[in-house]
């Protein structure tokens, strides 16, 4: 299977799906023009893990912001995931956010409870980030 990756923009995130070693991450901003364009081809990569013999994924969600359209698209993923947890396979979110972003921790909570998959939430300095 054929690894994924987007170089982010001004108004997209950046996102790298590794198949070969069961990761996802995705991290930057998120206000693309067209947001089920830009994501649905995320959400269908993250559903061929299904078929990768993988018995654990690794999903890391670093947003400086992404606008509601977004937050859709990102729960879609999530549901993903879950689909994949209820197949067998483990899957471990961790929800990176800024130390001073109450907001962006209070979503990851958010989408923790409408899934109930237990998420990681990292709490992050600037000094932190790379």
């Amino acid at each position: 299977m054929d690894n994924f990756r987007c170089t982010p923009t001004t108004s997209t995130p950046f996102v790298r799906i590794s198949f070969d070693e069961g990761v996802l991450d995705i991290s930057g901003r998120s206000s693309p023009e067209n947001t089920l364009e830009f994501y649905q081809p995320i959400i269908d990569t993250v559903a061929k893990f299904a078929g990768e013999g993988k018995d654990h994924i690794t999903a890391n969600f670093q947003y400086e912001y992404f606008n509601t359209s977004s937050a859709r698209c990102i729960f879609l993923i999530i549901k993903e995931l879950k689909k994949l947890n209820e197949a067998g396979i483990g899957i471990t979110i961790n929800w990176i956010v800024d130390e001073d972003d109450e907001d962006m921790e209070e979503t990851g909570l958010d989408f923790q409870d409408m899934v109930d998959l237990e998420f990681n939430i990292k709490i992050i300095s600037g000094e932190d980030e790379g």
